[in-house]
């Protein structure tokens, strides 16, 4: 599918063609309120490098019929992993010096967290904990050789907490 443009259902093509470099995804209900009938997006990475990464959305209907194809979060660079939030959305990781986490929604919504700290780093992938509801627990990973796993505690619940001043803590992991 790289370089070429995706057929809808309906027999046209996307106007931009299928990305580079695609990785991780995830996969977000369009209607959380009915999730068997309101249709789904496809997030997949681009692990390009030099600010032509990002995050792009492939649509279907209830029924897996293609809709549409777009790009959701680009200017990034080498979105690898990522992982999905109880609040249906998608968190993306920018594997590079200084990368951040973004926060993707089926909506086109993005947003770049606190995930990734003020410095940034070299990110693959979120986990969340939500059992405590006002403060749930992220870990994101690192993939470089001597990275860092972080723990972030959030303040709130929702969308909005890896927005939040939570409390950052690491665990390093070494041979």
């Amino acid at each position: 599918l790289t370089g070429q443009k995706v057929t809808y259902a309906n027999g046209e093509t996307s106007k931009d063609s299928w990305h580079t470099r695609s990785d991780a995804a995830g996969i977000l209900v369009l209607d959380p309120a009915n999730p068997t009938t309101g249709g789904y997006v496809y997030m997949s990475n681009s692990e390009e490098s030099d600010g032509n990464g990002g995050v792009f959305g492939l649509y279907f209907d209830a029924d897996g019929n293609i809709l549409e194809y777009k790009p959701i979060l680009t200017g990034t660079t080498d979105n690898c992993g990522g992982g999905l939030t109880p609040w249906n959305t998608y968190i993306t990781c920018e594997e590079t010096g200084g990368g951040q986490c973004w926060q993707v929604g089926a909506d086109g919504r993005t947003e770049e967290t606190n995930l990734g700290g003020k410095d940034g780093g070299w990110y693959e992938s979120v986990a969340v904990d939500p059992r405590v509801y006002d403060a749930p627990v992220f870990f994101t990973t690192e993939d470089v050789e001597d990275g860092a796993l972080r723990r972030f505690v959030a303040t709130q619940h929702g969308c909005d907490a890896v927005h939040s001043d939570g409390e950052e803590t690491f665990l390093n992991l070494f041979d």
